[in-house]
């Protein structure tokens, strides 16, 4: 046992310094182009996981008083305009400026496989109850099944929203869907290529 933890203090830091790299790395990630590094570019899905391992290295150096400390501290401070990105502290605003919107965008993935429970959606009940002036949803898709999430049923749910607009970019993919309480004067797929991404733009009179 006495050896095992000469071993584990042996190797810690060559282990915190990969996981410090690796954090760099998903930090960073955006601006590495996907059609270049598609599996490096897609390291900020793992970025909390970094960052709770090298803050859990930060708490075991500073409890064995090792100088090794500022390895994690740096990496986690260099990183700290990402923490904020993925961690955004927001406190509530009583007083909202006259002519402001409230916009949201959710990817519902097919609203949890279009589930239904007696009659209820809970993804699109929390839409619903948002109130959201515009919200675009990514991954939308219904069923004609009505056991299942239907358009009507969406549709229902959503009434606040008289302007909306459906569009399925990918033929057989999932949709990608507007509901607006503002006219929508054009709904425009984004030309790019891709056979699993797609994208919208749409121009709304407020």
């Amino acid at each position: 046992m006495k050896h095992f933890g000469k071993l584990f203090i042996y190797l810690s830091p060559a282990v915190n310094a990969f996981f410090a790299i690796m954090l760099l790395m998903s930090a960073y990630s955006p601006y590495i182009k996907p059609e270049n590094h598609p599996i490096i570019s897609c390291l900020g899905l793992a970025f909390p996981i970094f960052l709770l391992i090298n803050f859990f290295f930060l708490i075991f150096w500073i409890l064995i008083k090792s100088r090794l400390l500022l390895l994690p501290l740096i990496c986690i401070l260099v990183c700290t305009k990402q923490i904020h990105t993925y961690l955004p502290i927001h406190f509530e605003t009583k007083n909202i400026p006259d002519g402001s919107i409230k916009f949201l965008s959710y990817n519902v993935m097919g609203f949890n496989n279009m589930f239904k429970e007696n009659g209820q959606n809970p993804i699109v009940n929390f839409l619903a109850a948002s109130n959201a002036d515009i919200i675009c949803l990514q991954e939308y898709n219904s069923a004609t099944n009505s056991k299942l999430l239907t358009d009507k049923d969406i549709k229902k749910a959503l009434k606040e929203y008289p302007h909306r607009s459906i569009h399925f970019p990918i033929p057989g993919g999932s949709g990608m869907a507007c509901f607006s309480k503002y006219p929508i004067i054009t709904a425009e797929t984004v030309d790019y290529k891709s056979s699993f991404n797609g994208s919208m733009l749409y121009h709304i009179v407020v």
